[in-house]
């Protein structure tokens, strides 16, 4: 094992450690989390090598870039994260080829990854993302609009996924920042007008 592969593989075990801390700390098995290593901009070696210590969710945020490596690495049994901004134009690259997109941030880039995971016959987790303190600023979804959104299942739209619906995420959340408080417990319920 070379001085950065040892590097590599002690710095790891140490996030884990410390991932497993926080989780105890809140209450949680450290197996709820999913850790997911940010591999952008590093070599598919390094994500070769993290997977043979059992790291299995990688992010990513430039598209071609996640592309290659995804058809380099293939052959592993991981699962990719699409983690930066995404431009609308490119949903049709990152629907379908990664296991959640972490941040999306309008109606448009929702409805363009919903469109071709439709055509794909695929479902595309995502996460939305939402300007709860509702800084000009941000980016991200106003609550409101957030609020306000209903997708329905059919139409023409295809399959359509829920939001998770973990009411314990909810309830630790009601000790929050009020700005928080309009979102907190409404996944259920637009997960339901979804699908």
């Amino acid at each position: 094992m070379s001085k950065n592969t040892s590097e590599l593989a002690d710095r790891a075990a140490r996030v884990r450690e410390d991932l497993t801390d926080a989780a105890l700390r809140a209450g949680r098995k450290a197996e709820e989390v999913t850790l997911v290593a940010v591999s952008k901009l590093h070599p598919a070696s390094a994500i070769r090598e993290l997977a043979g210590w059992g790291q299995v969710d990688f992010g990513e945020n430039y598209v071609q870039e996640s592309m290659s490596k995804q058809e380099e690495l293939a052959d592993l049994d991981v699962k990719w994260h699409f983690i930066g901004g995404l431009q609308s134009n490119k949903a049709k690259f990152v629907a379908g080829n990664f296991e959640l997109v972490h941040s999306v941030d309008s109606r448009k880039l929702a409805q363009a990854l919903h469109k071709k995971a439709s055509s794909l016959g695929v479902v595309q987790d995502i996460l939305l993302q939402v300007n709860i303190a509702e800084e000009a600023q941000k980016s991200g979804i106003a609550v409101e609009t957030f609020l306000n959104w209903r997708m329905r299942h059919g139409n023409g739209r295809g399959p359509a996924r829920r939001f998770d619906d973990d009411a314990a995420v909810f309830q630790r959340s009601r000790g929050c920042a009020p700005c928080f408080c309009p979102v907190a417990g409404t996944a259920g319920s637009v997960g339901k007008t979804i699908g």
